[in-house]
């Protein structure tokens, strides 16, 4: 029935909603000229051991492109505890950040090195079982931000490699990123990093 009456995007449409992902992900070819920076600030830099990778001041997030590859598409790396943190107690400061980042016509992808499952669930690890705050509240936090903002993503993946090579494939892939799902691209595995 959901695909005979025509699926999200006219579903969304028929109650006026926009629709912001209407494309697929195409992956590119990976270009080997691409320089990245690591904001000196990142506490746990990922190691990018495909491409050159130098520390320096980054604007927004914690990977870019060097200046003269900039796409204005910025990465924020965040661990399981972090991403907590940042959407709950420090969300004033967070959408500061993403409004630095919108004024700047910047896109930020908040890369999270845990994947949707783990997240979801992690009021049941062991080493959050202090964490008073619950998954419905963060990720009601994350529906308002991205309602709120334009110019950002939230993607899960699996582990600190991984977030790592979806740095690569994120910054090389420009633009188009804007226009995918890339949380749900991850999941259906249209999404890969090599």
């Amino acid at each position: 029935y959901y695909n005979k009456i025509g699926g999200y995007n006219s579903i969304c449409e028929s109650l006026g909603y926009k629709i912001r992902f209407k494309e697929k992900f195409i992956p590119k070819h990976i270009d080997q000229n691409l320089e990245f920076i690591i904001d000196t600030r990142e506490q746990r830099p990922l190691s990018i051991t495909t491409h050159k990778a130098v520390l320096a001041k980054v604007d927004c997030g914690d990977y870019a492109l060097k200046p003269e590859q900039d796409n204005k598409i910025y990465i924020e790396r965040k661990d399981l505890m972090d991403f907590i943190g940042t959407i709950t107690k420090d969300l004033g400061r967070f959408q500061r950040e993403i409004e630095r980042a919108k004024e700047n016509k910047s896109y930020l992808i908040v890369l999270v090195e845990s994947d949707i499952n783990t997240v979801l669930g992690f009021d049941h690890l062991p080493h959050t079982k202090f964490t008073k705050v619950k998954p419905a509240h963060v990720f009601k936090n994350v529906r308002d931000i991205m309602h709120k903002y334009d110019n950002i993503q939230f993607l899960f993946v699996d582990g600190r490699v991984e977030a790592a090579k979806a740095v690569v494939t994120l910054l090389n892939a420009g633009e188009q990123v804007k226009n995918v799902d890339l949380e749900l691209a991850y999941e259906t595995g249209e999404l890969t990093f090599n």
